[in-house]
Order: structure tokens, then C-alpha cells, then sequence
């Protein structure tokens, strides 16, 4: 029992360790912006002066806001198509046998090995082609198309922890294949769908390289992107500059407050097969 309760409190002193490290930078963040400017490097971690005065400046910025509003209609719009389709074709693969089901599974998670910046060049021809450029709509295309493989895995192997013999039955009470889906297997689905939408989201917000290469005016730019525009030629303001990443952070941090648990169990339902 003794040895059990030492274990237990040396695998809690690691734990808080690793969450001291990791929390870190966040409560670096947190000092700076809360900081005058004039004594924004006057100490390390806590304070010597507190000011709400960065937040204010943030605030009061249009430009700033616009840039966050933007990336919450392209992210919510990424998790939307992700979900969507995700779900109806991670059913097909979850359910149905077809010739070359597991090499299009596998070209599928292949793409995942590129780095974007290696397609960027070819989806900027196209999105130019059909004149898309500097339209949030090209955005929606792009992250959607580099998204959905992983979304689609994701749903696959949640899918694959569900029994056939749920859908069975819903057949067996007058259910169509498509009703099966939608009415029985898609609601108990709700974690790994969660799951799905949240990685699109965060995937989504925290995008740079396409932002960047197919938006150019100010009223397009995404908060990765318009952050920039904190930063001066010669001097940076770097109490607004973290109070801005805090405020485009805090979407990222409370989907994974309230819904850590969803993401969790999205995650590693699809790793024992039933």
C-alpha cells in the first residue's frame, strides 16, 4: 500500500512538473500583456506594474478584430465540410467492402506525409486559375482538401468501434441503410465527431502558409497573418502583441477546456476493434 501511495505521489510530481514547463510560455504571455510598456522587461515572470491598457488597444482595433473573425468563419467552415463529409465517408469505409478500399485508405493517410509548402506552389495556380486569390472561399477549399484525409481516418475508426449489429437492427425496424446511419450510428458517434471538428478546427485556426500566400488585402488576412501588423520595423510593442495572441489563443483553449473529454475518447475509440 505504502509503495502504491509513492508511486502515486512521484508520478503526480512529474506531471506537475511536465504542466509547469508547458504551461510556461502561456504564463510568460499572460505577465507581458499585462504590462505597461515602459516596463515590459523589467522582470521575468510576475509584474511590477499591472495594466488592462494592452487589451484596450486590442480591442479598440477593427483591423485587429477583423482578423479574428475572420479566422472563426474559415475555421468553423473547415469543421464543417470536415465533419460532414468525413462522417458520411468514413461510414463507407467503416461498412461496406469495395475493391481497393485499403489502398485508397492508404493513398489517403500518404498525404499526409508532404509538407503543405510543397503543394502550395500548385494550389496557388489553381486558385488563381479559377480567381479565387485573396478570397477566404479559397482558404475553405485548400484547408478542407488537406484536412479531410486524417478527418476521414479519424471517423473510419470510430465507426469501426460501433458493432454492425446496431445498424442491423435499425435495418430490421424499417430503417434505410442511409437512415441507419443518420438516426443510430451518427448520434452515438458524437465524441469521434467532436473529435473530427475540433483537430479541423485548431488545424484550421493555427494555419500560416496558405494565409499568407493567397490573401493580400488587410479586410482578408487571417490572425496568424495579421499579427504581423504588430510588429514595427524598429520596435515591437510586445505588451499588445501578447495580449493579442492571448485573445487569439482563447478559442483554441476553451475547446479543449470543455471538450478535452470528447477529444480524448474521438481519438482512441478507433484503436481497439471490436
Amino acid at each position: 500500500m505504502k509503495k502504491k501511495r509513492k508511486s502515486n505521489t512521484s508520478l503526480f510530481v512529474v506531471l506537475l512538473i511536465f504542466t509547469v514547463i508547458l504551461s510556461f510560455p502561456l504564463m510568460v504571455m499572460i505577465s507581458f500583456s499585462l504590462r505597461p510598456r515602459e516596463v515590459v522587461f523589467a522582470s521575468i515572470l510576475v509584474p511590477l506594474e499591472i495594466t488592462a491598457k494592452n487589451f484596450v488597444s486590442v480591442f479598440s482595433n477593427d483591423l485587429l478584430m477583423r482578423f479574428i473573425l475572420n479566422s472563426i468563419i474559415l475555421s468553423l467552415s473547415v469543421a464543417g465540410v470536415a465533419i460532414i463529409i468525413s462522417v458520411i465517408t468514413g461510414y463507407g469505409f467503416s461498412r461496406f467492402r469495395f475493391s481497393g478500399k485499403e489502398d485508397l485508405l492508404l493513398l489517403m493517410f500518404a498525404t499526409q506525409m508532404f509538407p503543405p509548402v510543397l503543394v502550395a506552389v500548385g494550389f496557388f495556380e489553381i486558385i488563381v486559375k479559377i480567381g479565387l486569390y485573396d478570397n477566404i472561399i479559397s482558404l475553405i477549399l485548400v484547408n478542407s482538401a488537406l484536412t479531410l484525409p486524417f478527418s476521414i481516418w479519424m471517423m473510419k475508426g470510430y465507426f469501426d468501434s460501433i458493432p454492425k449489429s446496431i445498424d442491423e437492427a435499425a435495418m430490421i425496424d424499417g430503417c434505410s441503410r442511409i437512415g441507419a446511419c443518420f438516426k443510430v450510428v451518427v448520434p452515438i458517434s458524437i465524441p469521434g465527431v467532436l473529435a473530427t471538428g475540433i483537430w479541423a478546427f485548431v488545424q484550421t485556426w493555427s494555419e500560416y502558409l496558405f494565409a499568407l500566400t493567397f490573401t493580400s488585402s488587410a479586410s482578408n488576412r487571417m490572425v496568424t497573418t495579421g499579427i504581423v501588423d504588430l510588429t514595427g520595423h524598429f520596435v515591437v510593442n510586445w505588451g499588445e502583441l501578447m495580449a493579442y495572441a492571448l485573445i487569439a489563443s482563447a478559442p483554441i483553449l476553451c475547446l479543449f477546456v470543455f471538450l478535452q473529454q470528447y477529444f480524448v475518447s474521438g481519438l482512441t475509440a478507433g484503436a481497439v476493434k471490436q
